[in-house]
């Protein structure tokens, strides 16, 4: 089998929490950038899952497009609001001609830790501004009518709790989380526990929840 993403995050969750490989679930990926390039959902939609895609920038989405993928273009927040401005942060480093990098600070707007990181990061190249729409991810799941999800992947640039925070986990059954944290903030941790998750272990920075009753 062949895995995607940063530091074999979807390898770990694949050995450890779906080892059934008849069993194809639901992955929803918030801030699904390109198709292939460090991609927490291309393995498993490879092996016959349903793998639903979130992704504000046109460019992004309209490559998920292309390779097929059911993309759904919005950012994700805990409001929804309509032509919106989007920062999108271009890196050379090589990847994509060198528009994306795995940080690629890209997000609503930069927050302070992400901004503070710009100001050391040599491989920073430029800022612009893009308008998309906002929509709760909850309120995307309704209108798809999915109420179980087997993995969410927010990747958002420090807007994971804002997305956590625009879905209802009491309506939507959401069996694992994972969810980057660059900054490694404690917080994070403490809201995933007040709604009910419980952290499994931290790859790096990618930190994984699952719910306590499971």
């Amino acid at each position: 089998m062949k895995f995607y993403a940063e530091f074999n995050t979807d390898k770990i969750i694949r050995e450890k929490y779906f080892q059934d490989l008849s069993y194809k679930g639901i992955i929803v990926e918030v801030g699904g950038a390109t198709p292939e390039f460090l991609s927490m959902s291309k393995h498993f939609q490879e092996n016959g899952w349903r793998s639903i895609i979130i992704e504000p920038n046109p460019m992004f989405a309209e490559l998920q497009r292309q390779s097929g993928n059911e993309v759904y273009q919005y950012a994700c927040s805990d409001e929804n609001k309509n032509n919106v401005d989007f920062t999108v942060i271009t890196k050379n480093v090589g990847a994509m001609e060198g528009v994306i990098t795995d940080h690629s600070y890209s997000s609503l707007y930069l927050k302070k830790g992400y901004s503070d990181l710009l100001k050391t990061d040599r491989e920073y190249r430029e800022e612009r501004k893009i308008k998309v729409d906002v929509k709760r991810l909850g309120d995307i799941l309704d209108e798809l009518s999915i109420n179980n999800v087997d993995i969410l992947s927010i990747d958002t640039e420090g807007w994971e709790i804002e997305v956590m925070n625009g879905i209802d986990v009491e309506k939507t059954n959401v069996k694992l989380v994972v969810m980057e944290n660059l900054m490694h903030y404690q917080f994070y941790t403490e809201y995933m526990e007040s709604i009910g998750y419980t952290l499994r272990e931290r790859i790096e920075h990618n930190y994984i929840y699952t719910k306590k009753d499971q």
